[in-house]
C-alpha cells in the first residue's frame, strides 16, 4: 500500500487524467516485480484504483448470436446459365433473333448449341423429350441435375438472362477472333482476306460494351 501512496500523492485520482498518470508511473516498477503472486497482487491494485487494463467479465460483455456459416455464392458459368433455362423453358430458344457463337472454345458450348438446334426443329419440345434425346449420353447425369434445380425468377427474367448469355458469348466469340488474327499477324503476317476481316472486327469491338 505504501508504495501507491506515495505514487498517488502528487496525482489528483478524481480525474481520469490522474488514474492514467498513476498508471504511466507505476507500470514500469511493476514491469520489475517477478512473476508471482506477489506481482499479480500489485497489478489487480493498480488496476483496482485507476480502472484501467481490467477485463471485462463474460457478463459484462454483450451477448452476440453465434454467427452463421454462410456458403459462398457460385456464380454459373454463361453456358451453364444458359443450358439451365433451356431445361426449364424450352421455348424461350424460340425468342433469340439467332445466336452465332458456333467455334467458340468453351466448355458445354457444342451441348448449348445441340439444345437451341433441337428447339428450333420442334419450337414444341418439352423438357423431358429434350432428356430423352441425350439417354445414355455422358451429359445425361448432368442435364437431369440442371432440370431438376428451381431456377430463382420467372419467365421474363430467365428470357433477359438468356439473352444475355448469348449476347456475352457472342462477344466472347469476336475476341477469341481477334485474338487469334492478331497472333497470326505477329507470327507469319495476314493476306488481304484476314486483314480485312481483323479491320471489321476492330470496329464490331469499339461498338460493344463489356
Amino acid at each position: 500500500q505504501f508504495f501507491f501512496d506515495e505514487l498517488t500523492r502528487e496525482v489528483n485520482m478524481a480525474t481520469l487524467d490522474g488514474k492514467a498518470r498513476l498508471a504511466e508511473r507505476a507500470k514500469p516498477m511493476l514491469a520489475q516485480i517477478p512473476d508471482g503472486a506477489f506481482g499479480d497482487l500489485m497489478k489487480q491494485q493498480l488496476t483496482t484504483l485507476t480502472g484501467l487494463g481490467a477485463k471485462p467479465t463474460a457478463s459484462a460483455q454483450p451477448s452476440r448470436p453465434p454467427a452463421r456459416a454462410v456458403a459462398p455464392t457460385q456464380r454459373r458459368s454463361l453456358v451453364r446459365a444458359a443450358i439451365a433455362i433451356l431445361l426449364q423453358q424450352p421455348s424461350l430458344a424460340m425468342t433469340l433473333e439467332g445466336h452465332h457463337f458456333n467455334g467458340l472454345r468453351l466448355p458445354g458450348i457444342d451441348l448449348l448449341l445441340e439444345l437451341l438446334g433441337l428447339v428450333e426443329q420442334r419450337p414444341d419440345i418439352s423438357t423431358g423429350a429434350l432428356l430423352e434425346h441425350f439417354e445414355g449420353r455422358e451429359e445425361q447425369e448432368s442435364l437431369h441435375k440442371l432440370a431438376a434445380q428451381t431456377l430463382p425468377g420467372d419467365e421474363a427474367m430467365w428470357t433477359q438472362e438468356l439473352h444475355d448469355a448469348v449476347a456475352q458469348l457472342e462477344k466472347q466469340l469476336l475476341m477469341q477472333r481477334l485474338d487469334e488474327l492478331q497472333a497470326k499477324q505477329g507470327q507469319q503476317g495476314l493476306d488481304d482476306t484476314d486483314k480485312y476481316e481483323l479491320r471489321e472486327l476492330l470496329k464490331a469491338r469499339s461498338t460493344l460494351r463489356f
